[in-house]
């Protein structure tokens, strides 16, 4: 990594450390110099705005994903859904779990509804791209858009519910939970009563 990209990535690694500490708006240009422990002048060189420096940390955490889970399946095409963990969910949580700094950050501050929005966005178009064979349920018509958000959304809960719990559980043990949550049939259903 070359002298450049190193101030760059502590520029990144001192926003993201700091946003656990106080809001965005508060984080001053002297508070990430100090965190990065740089001078004001390397600062201006690589940024003007703290702004650009906060869409970077969510464009390239949110691209790298991305990336990695559209890799993992390069070598095959066609999965058999059969409750296999998708290489492209290992990948989700694997990453997640890599890079749970950023994530948490990310997810427990005061950017966390930009971040989420284009988390969606990111995964949504990820979804919508994979083909997906319903099995030919007559019974029951599946709307893909509707599906595509379901799973966006599932996603996202399960890896706040992570974060939340301190990352209580294993990258593997999240993949093999969201296969089965979102390839479970629901046989039937019962209610019960309250106070009873």
């Amino acid at each position: 990594m070359s002298k450049n990209l190193m101030t760059e990535q502590r520029i990144k690694d001192a926003l993201v450390t700091l946003l656990l500490l106080k809001p965005f708006h508060k984080i001053t240009i002297t508070d990430l110099t100090t965190t990065a422990n740089i001078n004001r002048s390397t600062y201006y060189y690589h940024y003007y705005r703290k702004e650009e420096v906060l869409k970077e940390v969510m464009d390239e955490a949110i691209g790298d994903l991305i990336d990695k889970m559209e890799n993992s399946t390069l070598n095959q095409r066609d999965y058999e859904i059969d409750q296999s963990v998708l290489p492209s969910t290992k990948e989700l949580f694997n990453h997640i779990f890599k890079y749970r700094h950023y994530y948490k950050s990310l997810l427990q501050s005061d950017v966390s509804y930009t971040f989420e929005n284009k988390f969606i966005k990111a995964l949504k178009q990820y979804v919508h791209n994979i083909q997906i064979d319903f099995g030919g349920n007559d019974k029951f018509v599946i709307d893909h858009q509707l599906y595509t958000n379901y799973q966006a959304y599932t996603v996202l809960g399960l890896i706040k519910h992570w974060i939340d719990t301190e990352f209580e559980e294993s990258p593997i043990y999240l993949s093999e939970q969201l296969t089965s949550l979102l390839h479970v049939k629901v046989n039937s259903v019962s209610f019960t009563s309250k106070g009873k």
